[in-house]
């Protein structure tokens, strides 16, 4: 107790800079267990006052030097308590720690994590710099000599500072809370955590239809844009496979309806019957806004019509470049600007428009929202599919043979051996849709049987096809690597395009060492002898045909 006394009875008689010094000090401390910055990326990380501490040194490596000015304060309080009047390292210390608005990203292992948002820490430790401010111009004002009376406004100034600073983060924490869209809102989370937004909070409402469409049943169709400024469709809605990926049921597109296979893994496509559900355009407008427009069809009532103009002021590209404040798109994305306010704009990057949009990004969300489809991580797969899939694959196993090649023939440049289909109907084989190569579907070939077409979604699809027995069988060759080459073998059924059937053989790598390309190959036919294949294959550019017998591999 008289230790305590006698503390306190030392503490009354300190100057009133030193008081101020050791407040100052006291509120640095504080500062460090809480909460310093706020990254959106990722789900969320917060930095702490004691983590920043260990690691802001680094901060240079990113053009900011904010950190240090740390180093000028503890020089400013070491220098107070000695009776000196340190004006240089305090004001350093006021500007250095001004610097670290511009911190504006953390790099890390996983990538550059966007500052989202500050927390309270970062008040306190502002309060202990501009209050060691005050406290040397509190020293000037002590030592009543005429050579200091320069210095003494740093007394009013650093009260002022640690006034401006109380008051503009709490507005912000309640103005950023007020005016945030939903979406933000949510971001800002609690206020016990995230004080404000580093940047102006999104007000603009977030992109939905007023009224979306009730049970949809029967396609969408992509229709070409009326602008002719650049004809769409634009992506993503140029790629028949990733809008059936998020889970519309059947898209039109260019006189064809395309669904999911019921193995998951194809897209079936069939000539357009009866008028769709819906109609989506999407291109680029005359102001080069990307413009995404739903119409129901039986009504001819608009469900939606939304524009997303580009960054074209250079001050926006700069305070917003991708790279550093980005809204976690995959591709390109194009800037999402509210309808204009007085003056200015500000961008609401959680809205942004991406090429290649995740659950909950746009056009993604919006899309699914007006067609009252789940806007959920659907995948190449329907859930069906997954299922049937997943049943179908239980039943067949893939066989693995040995083989070797028991005879070659020369046929030199006949072409009757040289088709890509080989003993099918005239309305039945493998073909390839030149005109949609790379945007409607990830593979350009497919499998016909009269009306009816099976697209691979895949990059690998066969080679060739040899229709046997009332089914066909499709080839395509793997490098396994080594060597070892793979040639993949399955069979499939004429009605339904079931696989009924898939090996794979394995050869020597030196058993065709004179081929210069494996996907030159065309499967001529395949019969069965017992459990052992017999293949013959011709390679266009050789003009050989190769007889093969394969059997199954020991285990």
């Amino acid at each position: 107790m008289f230790e305590l006394r006698k503390a306190m009875s030392e503490f009354r008689w300190l100057s009133g800079s030193r008081k101020m010094a050791l407040l100052a000090l006291v509120l640095w401390c504080c500062s460090l267990p809480l909460n310093v910055f706020y990254s959106g990326s990722g789900g969320g990380s917060f930095f702490f006052g004691l983590l920043v501490l260990l690691v802001g040194w680094l901060s240079p490596l990113v053009l900011n030097f904010g950190w240090y000015a740390n180093i000028f304060f503890f020089l400013s309080c070491f220098r107070l308590w000695a009776g000196k009047v340190p004006v240089v390292s305090s004001l350093l210390a006021v500007l250095l720690a001004l610097d670290s608005f511009r911190f504006s990203y953390v790099p890390s292992n996983v990538g550059e994590q966007v500052v989202y948002g500050y927390g309270w820490g970062i008040l306190l430790w502002f309060l202990a710099i501009f209050l060691l401010l005050a406290a040397v111009g509190k020293r000037c004002r002590e030592l009543d000599e005429e050579e200091w009376n320069w210095c003494r406004w740093m007394f009013p100034a650093g009260l002022i500072l640690c006034g401006l600073a109380i008051c503009a983060t709490l507005y912000f924490a309640v103005h950023d809370r007020m005016i945030a869209s939903p979406i933000e809102a949510e971001r800002l989370g609690d206020i016990g955590k995230v004080a404000f937004k580093r940047l102006p909070a999104c007000s603009a409402s977030y992109p939905a239809a007023t009224e979306p469409m009730q049970q949809l049943s029967g396609s969408v169709e992509i229709a070409p844009t009326e602008t002719e400024a650049e004809p769409g469709p634009i992506a993503p809605f140029n790629e028949v496979n990733t809008l059936l990926a998020w889970g519309i049921p059947v898209i039109r597109f260019r006189g064809a309806d395309y669904s999911h296979g019921p193995d998951g893994f194809m897209i079936v496509s069939v000539p357009a019957i009866g008028p769709p559900a819906a109609i989506l355009t999407a291109g680029k407008g005359y102001d080069q806004s990307l413009v995404v427009r739903l119409v129901e069809a039986k009504n001819n009532r608009l469900v939606f019509e939304q524009s997303w103009r580009n960054y074209s002021n250079e001050l926006l590209q700069e305070k917003f470049s991708f790279s550093k404040h980005g809204s976690g798109c995959s591709g390109s994305i194009t800037g999402y600007l509210p309808p204009k306010k007085i003056n200015f704009s500000w961008p609401c990057r959680e809205y942004d428009y991406c090429t290649a949009p995740q659950p909950g990004q746009q056009p993604r969300q919006l899309v699914m929202q007006a067609l009252g489809l789940p806007d959920g991580p659907v995948g190449r797969k329907t859930v069906q599919g997954e299922q049937e899939k997943t049943v179908r694959y239980k039943e067949i196993e893939r066989i693995y043979y040995e083989g070797s090649i028991v005879a070659r023939e020369d046929v030199g440049g006949s072409e009757a051996v040289y088709s890509l289909n080989n003993n099918c109907p005239a309305d039945v084989g493998l073909g390839r849709e030149e005109e949609v190569v790379g945007k409607v579907l990830t593979s350009s070939r497919f499998f016909q049987i009269k009306q009816k077409r099976w697209h691979w979604t895949g990059f690998s699809s066969p080679d060739s096809a040899s229709c046997e027995g009332g089914g066909v069988y499709l080839l395509d060759w793997y490098k396994k690597g080594g060597d070892v080459q793979s040639l993949g073998i399955e069979q499939r059924d004429l009605e339904n395009f079931q696989k009924i059937w898939m090996g794979r053989i394995l050869f020597p790598k030196a058993a065709f060492a004179s081929i210069r390309s494996y996907s030159s190959f065309n499967l001529l036919s395949l019969a069965r002898e017992g459990e052992a294949l017999h293949l013959r294959l011709v390679d266009r550019d050789s003009g050989q045909i190769f007889t093969v017998r394969a059997t199954p591999k020991k285990r």
